[in-house]
């Protein structure tokens, strides 16, 4: 299961929330409070793994347009934290989540509807929160994406407040209140849409460590030839760039010149063998020129290290340990192979693996300046300096990593959003009454001098 279709499920029960009256359920009112208490603190958690800033929630802001297109993560933010201050009854996850389905085991009424959807959003932002490779914390296109799906879901919960308030489990909001809310929440999920956005998000699922409980200093090793694909994997996810903003930065550990000479060697001793690995299989003659063709950039980074320095010594041992484990079983799978589907998932994951390379390294040496190059004159001792020249051999080899031709798509469709896009034309219908009252024209009155007898 993926995050997609986690998200997916969440919606389909959100979908079924609008279209019953909260007043079949009023029995259930500490459970649904306790659900939906869950669902707000899912989207806090998905949020504050995007990095967004918790704006002054002392009073409702004004929210506008320009301020919309600027910093949407920013209103959405503000808007779910404020929705988030009814708490309601306070409940364990366990005791939230725990199965209260009919006599049947099917679902008869919209408490069960709230639990699933509690669920669904938890089980959503754990496969999103711990995913090995995390576009959206450093791509804006595949951040929208996950923020569009964050202003559907905050949507659906402030229409669906208004259904609670109506039966009494919520207090009273002022319609004008609820409105700008639900427009707040359309805008932002409109402009991440027009923006432009990329769904890889959806395909997003746990890593190998937390799959298997492990923590984020363990390393996959590696006993047969399918292992290198979660091995590439974790080191692509140990060394892929965060953004200084993110709340994953203060766990981040970027690679220093050790490393990057390490996994120079190293990559490049693994491309050959996965190149010589494709040739002996047929029908992967594209692979194995693909494997090749990254030689050339790693033998170029390595050399452009000679004269740099770490202004603050990294020993990131965490990645030098993975490529070692890597590179020491490399001897006894030298004369092994692999299927053509495994291959094109380990080419991904070298795809992967050399792509945050690039990206981290350049990252370093220019916006960062951890990474300098020596200078030295007649007299005196080198001096280090920041890499500043685009054109420097450093940055041009990072940047031929960065650029690695991305591999052929295989025929995999994923199946289309289904229930997001139900759910938001569902809301759309919700909204246009709550516009068409706002885009009613003000009655003026006629100046006492304009006025006929």
């Amino acid at each position: 299961m993926t995050y997609g279709d986690y998200q997916e499920r969440a919606s389909w029960h959100l979908l079924q929330l609008l279209s019953l009256d909260a007043h079949r359920y009023v029995e259930d009112a500490n459970h649904v409070l306790a659900c939906r208490r869950q669902v707000l603190l899912s989207l806090t958690e998905r949020l504050d793994h995007l990095a967004g800033e918790v704006p002054s929630l002392d009073e409702e802001a004004r929210c506008t347009i320009r301020g919309v297109i600027s910093d949407p993560l920013l209103q959405l933010t503000g808007l779910v934290h404020r929705l988030a201050r009814d708490r309601g009854p306070d409940a364990s996850l366990s005791e939230v989540l725990q199965r209260r389905l009919g006599g049947k085991g099917e679902i008869d009424n919209g408490s069960d509807h709230w639990r699933l959807a509690a669920r669904e959003l938890f089980l959503a932002t754990s496969e999103l929160t711990r995913a090995d490779e995390q576009p959206w914390l450093y791509r804006r296109d595949a951040s929208r994406h996950v923020l569009a799906d964050l202003a559907d879901t905050a949507q659906a919960v402030v229409a669906l407040d208004a259904r609670l308030a109506s039966a009494g489990m919520l207090p009273e909001v002022p319609p004008r209140r609820t409105a700008e809310r639900l427009l707040v929440a359309m805008d932002v999920g409109r402009v991440a849409r027009l923006l432009g956005s990329d769904p890889s998000a959806d395909q997003a699922s746990a890593s190998w460590t937390v799959a298997t409980g492990g923590r984020d200093t363990d390393i996959v090793m590696v006993r047969h030839p399918e292992d290198y694909i979660a091995a590439q994997r974790r080191l692509a996810r140990l060394v892929q760039p965060v953004r200084t903003d993110a709340a994953a930065f203060r766990r981040y550990r970027p690679p220093g010149l050790k490393s990057a000479r390490g996994m120079a060697l190293g990559q490049v001793r693994l491309a050959v063998m996965f190149a010589e690995w494709a040739e002996r299989t047929p029908g992967a003659d594209l692979l194995a020129n693909q494997f090749r063709d990254r030689i050339p950039a790693y033998r170029a980074l390595h050399a452009s290290t000679a004269k740099l320095i770490d202004a603050e010594p990294r020993r990131s041992p965490i990645h030098l340990l993975q490529q070692s484990e890597m590179i020491t079983q490399a001897r006894a799978m030298a004369g092994q192979s692999l299927s053509e589907p495994a291959l094109a998932a380990l080419n991904e994951a070298t795809h992967e693996l050399t792509v945050s390379v690039g990206k981290a390294l350049r990252r370093q040496g220019m916006q960062l300046r951890s990474i300098q190059r020596q200078e030295s004159d007649e007299v005196g001792l080198p001096i280090a300096t920041p890499i500043t020249n685009t054109r420097h051999a450093f940055n041009i080899a990072c940047k031929a990593l960065a650029d690695d031709p991305a591999p052929p798509a295989r025929n995999e469709d994923p199946e289309p959003p289904v229930h997001r896009l139900r759910l938001r034309l569902a809301l759309d219908d919700f909204v246009q009454p709550v516009r068409q009252r706002r885009a009613l024209p003000q009655r003026r009155r006629t100046p006492a001098s304009a006025r006929t007898l």
